[in-house]
């Protein structure tokens, strides 16, 4: 009987390693949420949650990709803002091991941690995955994940540019 009973336990346990590699739920708008600061939220309103910026800076023109954008930077955190869009979020970068994704990714996390967390990437380069937002119309919205020896080096949330 004790056989039979390693080998069920045995069985179990492989079943449940290959049921375990479920795909992870795909990015969400709520994903996007860092420090309690959430799309949809204005300088006010990040200002009153992380109090004021160490620095900021302001472009005076559009970029290249057409956004004029405001940079707030905090301790293991930059918060960007849309100028033309009265000051409206734009993205949220995690620079540092303060803070981390809604769903528990840090900076210095392996990268078999984000595959865990967030499946697949839409887009992948040599040292960054992209994720996108899988209802988000106009495809801007997601997460960018950097990468330097297979370790997280920087996490950014909310609107993604695209220069082609």
């Amino acid at each position: 009987m004790r056989p039979q009973f390693v080998l069920l336990l045995s069985a179990l346990c492989l079943a449940s390693v290959a049921c375990g590699s479920k795909p992870a739920i795909a990015l969400q708008r709520a994903d996007l949420a860092v420090a309690r600061i959430a799309q949809g939220a204005d300088s006010t309103q990040v200002r009153a949650l992380l109090g004021t910026p160490q620095q900021a800076s302001a472009d005076t023109a559009a970029n290249e990709a057409g956004f004029r954008l405001a940079e707030w930077q905090y301790p293991d955190l930059t918060i960007t803002f849309d100028e033309d869009e009265k000051g409206q979020l734009f993205a949220i970068a995690i620079t540092g091991r303060s803070f981390k994704t809604q769903r528990g990714l840090a900076i210095g996390d392996p990268v078999r941690r984000l595959r865990q967390l967030y499946g697949e990437p839409a887009e992948t380069t040599q040292d960054s995955f992209l994720y996108q937002v899988n209802d988000d119309p106009s495809r801007m919205l997601g997460m960018q994940v950097v990468l330097e020896d297979s370790l997280v080096t920087w996490i950014r949330v909310g609107r993604l540019m695209r220069v082609d």
